[in-house]
């Protein structure tokens, strides 16, 4: 591997790419619904959609595609009319420093249980209640991610669904569906540091799921290989998703450390959780390499290699 930083140009250039392509898909999921039911009249214009916009719309068009799948006018009605009534959800929303995020109890979205997917699908409701005393804690998450430079937050954290709590030494569970951006399911942090990490480390998922669709690139099959994130064998998307997100974690915790410094419980628990993912991320570094074999030639692929370089355990 080389030994390049990730700047924050290539970072930016990749970010810009993938935005310029949200409208065309924008558009085209709402003529797919406006086909569901034209006396609606759904408008194709996306111009105005923003990072929340875009996150409800994917909600809605899952909800309708569930519905049509199984022949429910009630579903496909329903998830047209909750996208007609989007401001509601913008209502029930927090407002953070990167817009609007809706904090919602996963006990009140429509669950699905598909054998397709490793973790239940979580679709939002069309009208949640305000998280109340959850909304300080975005907040303060969210203001600790940028002002150590996490831009990722800006446009990929749109949804936090919360499937109960966990406090700053317990293990947060979380995950993200590439066909829901800008959303996250996770044990809900109450430590703001631990909630900050868990939201960067989804919305970079979310990112890459984009910035792969908006550049194209597709990645190999290839073999299976050994994850110690996970501790066991996973395909080479898996590892390459695992290398951009930690990576992007350790640069958190890093900024982090030098803010606070080593000293106290938080200082004390960055430490440790940086320790942590060093650690790992060492451990994985050959399967990372040969991942990065099935990405060759592509941007994507040469700025996951330099943010994984980037974090490598100082000397």
């Amino acid at each position: 591997m080389t030994s390049a930083m990730p700047t924050l140009a290539v970072e930016e250039e990749l970010t810009a790419r993938m935005l310029a392509q949200r409208p065309a898909r924008a558009s085209r999921m709402l003529q797919a619904l406006h086909a569901l039911a034209p006396e609606a009249g759904l408008h194709a214009d996306t111009g105005a959609i923003d990072t929340f916009d875009y996150a409800v719309l994917h909600h809605c068009f899952e909800r309708a595609r569930l519905g049509a799948a199984g022949r429910s006018e009630s579903g496909c009605r329903d998830a047209l009319t909750m996208w007609q009534r989007r401001a509601t959800l913008r209502a029930a929303a927090v407002s953070t420093a990167v817009g609007a995020v809706l904090v919602v109890d996963s006990r009140r979205c429509v669950a699905v249980n598909d054998s397709r997917l490793a973790s239940t699908l979580h679709l939002l409701p069309a009208d949640p209640p305000y998280p109340g005393e959850l909304a300080t804690g975005l907040v303060e998450a969210v203001d600790a991610g940028l002002a150590v430079g996490m831009e990722v937050l800006r446009t990929s954290t749109a949804a936090v669904i919360w499937t109960d709590r966990c406090g700053l030494a317990d293990h947060s569970v979380s995950y993200t569906l590439d066909f829901l951006p800008a959303t996250v399911v996770t044990s809900w942090a109450t430590h703001p540091l631990r909630l900050a990490e868990t939201l960067v480390h989804e919305a970079t998922h979310s990112w890459l799921n984009e910035c792969l669709a908006a550049d194209e690139v597709a990645v190999g099959d290839g073999p299976w290989l050994y994850s110690p994130w996970r501790g066991e064998q996973r395909p080479v998307y898996g590892i390459i998703h695992a290398a951009l997100a930690f990576a992007k974690v350790i640069e958190y915790l890093t900024q982090v450390q030098q803010r606070i410094g080593q000293g106290g419980v938080d200082g004390e628990m960055v430490a440790a959780r940086l320790l942590q993912e060093r650690a790992s991320m060492a451990e994985g570094r050959e399967s990372i390499r040969q991942a990065l074999d099935y990405m060759a030639g592509t941007r994507i692929g040469r700025y996951v290699e330099a943010a994984v370089e980037h974090c490598a355990p100082p000397a």
